[in-house]
């Protein structure tokens, strides 16, 4: 009897320890996962964020004095933007003006489900259109594009949680027409915040009764949009 005692002590001393090296195995195997998610779509909101710069930053290039840059940003009922237009210049070989059309647009991708529900996802893309100046010298206007001048030149990572763009004037607020629109001739600043979920959800279960929970990063930024003013001189 003592014997048997014996072995069954030690059944139960080995099986605790091969369940505890499997739960150990497990986390190791799941935080190498989170590191390798995490990796990727920090990589890639780095890299989505440094294209939303530098479309800011050339925006109103070769316009000299022209205020008239960009539209007011269509949004939804969250604030997201769902579509934004902006202008730049360009001159060819031969000498020709172009203007270049860029818009924004917010194609919807799917839910992410997060602890206190599900959210919609999305992805940014970009289209350009290059198009001529006008014979007598006139800029072409959006309104004379066709669908066939647009096309996609660029697609953020798909599970964008929202995208908020506001024009901003020296003050940090938005600056109004009489009418109560906004006045995109007296945009100085263009602030965009964004979020972003791993594109392969790593769902931890919190209990049986609970939703997953979804990690989110934010990006963030304020740039100063062209024409760069000069700050009026100090009082002696």
């Amino acid at each position: 009897m003592q014997l048997l005692l014996d072995h069954l002590t030690s059944l139960i001393v080995a099986g605790v320890l091969i369940l505890g090296l499997q739960v150990t195995q497990s986390r190791s195997q799941h935080a190498d996962m989170e590191r390798v998610a995490s990796h990727s779509v920090k990589a890639k909101t780095l890299v989505f964020g440094q294209w939303v710069e530098n479309d800011i930053l050339d925006i109103g290039a070769n316009f000299g004095t022209n205020m008239y840059r960009f539209e007011d940003p269509e949004t939804d009922a969250d604030g997201n933007m769902t579509e934004w237009l902006f202008y730049s210049d360009s001159t060819r070989a031969d000498g020709w003006r172009t203007r270049v059309f860029k818009r924004w647009r917010l194609v919807p991708r799917g839910k992410a489900e997060f602890v206190d529900g599900d959210y919609d996802v999305f992805r940014v893309e970009r289209d350009s259109a290059v198009v001529d100046y006008n014979p007598d010298g006139s800029a072409p206007t959006a309104s004379s594009l066709a669908a066939a001048d647009w096309t996609l030149s660029y697609s953020s990572i798909e599970t964008v949680s929202f995208f908020i763009i506001d024009l901003l004037d020296r003050t940090g607020e938005t600056p109004l027409t009489p009418e109560g629109e906004t006045d995109v001739y007296a945009v100085d600043y263009i602030r965009v915040r964004f979020g972003v979920v791993p594109e392969h959800h790593l769902q931890v279960q919190q209990d049986v009764n609970r939703s997953y929970h979804v990690r989110e990063l934010y990006w963030s930024k304020t740039l100063k949009v062209r024409p760069y003013w000069v700050p009026p001189p100090s009082q002696s």
